[in-house]
């Protein structure tokens, strides 16, 4: 499995030892506030690229976020 850079500009994401759930590019997510979103490849913070998107509960339908 290659590594993926995703780059978060989450407040509460700050640790890298975190074991999150992401969606990588393709993904459509279906139980995002906007629904049907695409996760596509994007250049975030100081041109940095992102090759998914680190998950909420509530975008992948298991919960509710705060």
């Amino acid at each position: 499995m290659t590594p993926l850079q995703i780059v978060c500009g989450a407040p509460n994401v700050r640790c890298w030892t975190k074991k999150v759930a992401v969606a990588t590019i393709g993904t459509n997510l279906v139980y995002s506030r906007r629904r049907g979103l695409v996760i596509k490849k994007r250049k975030k913070f100081a041109d940095e690229e992102s090759h998914g998107m680190i998950c909420a509960e509530d975008e992948l339908g298991l919960g509710e976020s705060p």
